[in-house]
C-alpha cells in the first residue's frame, strides 16, 4: 500500500496544550529533565506537570509518538502535584520508559485528588532522602487522593525506609494488569497500603524485596485490600515473604490468587498479624509443606484453595502484551480452576496480556491464562486521514485508541490532517476517538487484523 503520510515523524510536533469540554491536554515533547517555565513545544514531564497543577481544570498528560522506546528522565527532584485532578497516559510499558536515574522520586502527590497513570514503564526511582523518610521509591501520597494504576510496569525501584514503588496513607487506589519486579525497601518491597480502600487485580508481583517485612506489599493502618486474580511469586522478606498484613490492618481478602514459593524466615507466604486476613476461595497457597500454615494467626482456607503444592509457573518472560508476566505450564493445578463468578464481580473479560479471562469454561487462577492468546507488543500499522466536510484535511486533530483494557495511545494529524500508529497489535479491539477545538467526530470501534492506512474521519 502506497504511504501516503506527509511527515510521520512530526505528526505530534503541532499541538502541546488544548482544551476540550473544561478539560486541559498538555503534550510532553523531550526526554530531558528541564523547566524554564512553560510546556510549549519544548516540554518536559516536569514542565507538562507544573502545568497541569495550575490549568484550573482536569488535566491529561500525553507524550508524543516520538518519544517512543525512549526514555524520559526525571533527575532533577521529584514532582509535585497538586490541583485538580491528573490523569498521565502512556503509550504502553514496552514502548516507554520513564526513569529516576538511581536516586530521584518521580511523584510527590502533595493535595492532588485524583492521579490516573497508564501504558508506562517506570524504573530507577528513589524514595531515599526526601521529605517522607524514605517512604515511596517512586510517589507517596498522604491523604484522600484516589489513585489508579494500570498497564503499569514498575521494576527496579526502591526506597530507604517503607515502599519501593509507593506509599498509600488513605483514599481509593486500584491497581489493574501490572507487573511490578525487582523493587526493594526495608519494609513493604513495593507499596505500603497505609489506610484506605485498594484493589488489586490482573497483576503480578515477582521478585520483590524488603529487608524486614512484606517482600510484595504490606498492608496495615486500617487499609481494606481486596486482591482478584493476580500472581504473587519469589518475592523475599524477614517476615512475609509474600504479603504482611500488619496490626492494626483492615481486612485483606483475596480469591483467584497466587501466593506461593515466596521466602522469609517466618510466614513465606502472608504473616497475619491482624486476624483479619480473609480467603475469598480458589486461591493457590504455599508450594511446599507448611507454607500456607505459617501464618502466625492462623487464615482459613476454603473451597477451592489448594495448599502447599508447586504452582509450575514458567519465568518471568513476556508472553504477549506490553510486559513481562509468569504464565502456567502445561499440567498446572491454576489451570481452569478459579471461581467465575469472582473474575466476573471484578470486572475481568481480559487477562493482564490482553487475552481472554476464560479460554474454555473455567477461569485460571493468577494473572495470566493459560490457554489465551495475547496481542504483542509488535503489530499492525493503523493510519488514516482526518477531513471536513469538504474534504480539506484537518491539522492538530488528537486521535486516541483506546483497547479493552482501558489503555490508550495517542497521534496528533499533521497539516494534512494524516494520523498513524506503528506496532499496534493484532487481534485486539479499540476505540478509535477524535478531539478538535472546532470539530466533532463520532468514535468508531475497530478489530485490527492487517495493516490498515485508510482508516478515514469526517467531521459532523
Amino acid at each position: 500500500m502506497r504511504n501516503i503520510f506527509a511527515c510521520p515523524c512530526c505528526l505530534a510536533a503541532f499541538v502541546f496544550f488544548s482544551v476540550s469540554a473544561n478539560a486541559a491536554t498538555w503534550t510532553v515533547t523531550k526526554i530531558a529533565d528541564s523547566n524554564d517555565g512553560a510546556c510549549d513545544a519544548d516540554c518536559s514531564l516536569r514542565e507538562a506537570a507544573a502545568a497541569s497543577n495550575t490549568d484550573g481544570s482536569p488535566s491529561t498528560i500525553l507524550f508524543a509518538p516520538t518519544l517512543n522506546y525512549q526514555t524520559v528522565l526525571v533527575n532533577a527532584g521529584d514532582i509535585p502535584l497538586f490541583g485538580d485532578s491528573l490523569t498521565i497516559t502512556g503509550p504502553g510499558a514496552g514502548k516507554l520508559t520513564i526513569s529516576g536515574g538511581g536516586a530521584n522520586r518521580l511523584f510527590d502527590l502533595a493535595t492532588l485528588p485524583i492521579l490516573t497513570m497508564t501504558g508506562l514503564k517506570l524504573t530507577g526511582f528513589n524514595g531515599n532522602g526526601f521529605s517522607s523518610s524514605g517512604f515511596g521509591g517512586v510517589f507517596t501520597s498522604f491523604g484522600t487522593s484516589n489513585i489508579t494504576l494500570d498497564n503499569i510496569y514498575a521494576v527496579s525501584n526502591g526506597a530507604s525506609s517503607q515502599s519501593g514503588i509507593g506509599y498509600f496513607a488513605g483514599g481509593v487506589m486500584n491497581i489493574s494488569n501490572s507487573t511490578f519486579s525487582g523493587n526493594s525497601t526495608d519494609n513493604c518491597g513495593t507499596f505500603s497500603f497505609a489506610g484506605g480502600t485498594v484493589t488489586v487485580k490482573n497483576s503480578t508481583f515477582v521478585g520483590n524485596s524488603a529487608t524486614s517485612v512484606g517482600g510484595a506489599f504490606c498492608t496495615s493502618s486500617g487499609a481494606n485490600v481486596t486482591i482478584t486474580n493476580s500472581t504473587i511469586t519469589t518475592n523475599t522478606s524477614a517476615q512475609g515473604g509474600g504479603i504482611i498484613a500488619l496490626g492494626g490492618s483492615g481486612p485483606l481478602t483475596f480469591g483467584n490468587t497466587v501466593i506461593a514459593a515466596n521466602t522469609a524466615g517466618t510466614s513465606p507466604e502472608i504473616h497475619n498479624s491482624s486476624g483479619t486476613v480473609t480467603s475469598a476461595g480458589n486461591n493457590h497457597i504455599g508450594d511446599s509443606a507448611g507454607d500456607s500454615t505459617s501464618t502466625n494467626f492462623p487464615i482459613t482456607y476454603i473451597a477451592g484453595d489448594v495448599v502447599n503444592v508447586n504452582p509450575l509457573l514458567g519465568a518471568l518472560v513476556n508472553n504477549g502484551g506490553m510486559m513481562p508476566t509468569r504464565l502456567p505450564t502445561a499440567g498446572s493445578l491454576l489451570i481452569n480452576t478459579g471461581n467465575n463468578a469472582l473474575a466476573t464481580a471484578a470486572g475481568l473479560t481480559l487477562d493482564q496480556r490482553g487475552a481472554a479471562r476464560i479460554v474454555t469454561t473455567t477461569v485460571d487462577k493468577g494473572a495470566t491464562e493459560f490457554g489465551g492468546v495475547a496481542p504483542t507488543a509488535a503489530g499492525v500499522t493503523i493510519g488514516g486521514r482526518v477531513t471536513d466536510l469538504n474534504g480539506l484535511g484537518i491539522s492538530k486533530v488528537l486521535v486516541s485508541m483506546t483497547d479493552q483494557q482501558g489503555s490508550t495511545r495517542t497521534a496528533i494529524t499533521n497539516p494534512f490532517g494524516y494520523y498513524r500508529f506503528d506496532e499496534v497489535p493484532s487481534g485486539a479491539t479499540f476505540v478509535m476517538s477524535l478531539i478538535a477545538k472546532r470539530y466533532t467526530f463520532a468514535p468508531r470501534i475497530i478489530t485490527t487484523g492487517d495493516d490498515a492506512l485508510d482508516l478515514d474521519f469526517t467531521a459532523q
